[in-house]
């Protein structure tokens, strides 16, 4: 009895380790977006991108009890746009790639005011 539920207790461990290191979505990497998947659709701006394939990204992570109001800010290249709202005039034929950079390490890399993360937006001139 004590091996069968040993047994038991080791495959569900091991499922438990297995499940957390894949992604349910299919998709390598959630923290880009290419021309490859992008460029599949109809899409006219770069908000209309993210909106459906990336939906999380336009989202703020909820306000720290320190911190003002935050949002997601967006980068043209090296150039800070603002929020979010400044997809919308970017044209997605305009765009390489997006990355979502998180609020950590994008307050590393551009301090204050990015506690909620970054949506890094790359020309196809660059």
């Amino acid at each position: 009895m004590r091996a069968a539920i040993c047994l038991i207790v080791t495959f569900f461990v091991l499922s438990a380790c297995y499940s957390a290191g894949t992604g349910s979505s299919g998709d390598s990497n959630r923290q880009m977006l290419t021309q490859e998947e992008f460029g599949s659709a109809s899409f006219r701006t770069a908000y209309a991108a993210v909106e459906s394939l990336r939906p999380r990204w336009l989202r703020s992570r909820g306000s720290g009890s320190f911190r003002g109001s935050s949002q997601v800010q967006v980068y043209f290249n090296d150039s800070r746009l603002g929020g979010v709202a400044q997809l919308r005039n970017i044209p997605i034929s305009s765009v390489s790639s997006m990355q979502f950079i998180d609020g950590n390490t994008a307050s590393a890399r551009w301090g204050l005011n990015h506690e909620d993360g970054v949506i890094y937006v790359l020309s196809i001139d660059s």
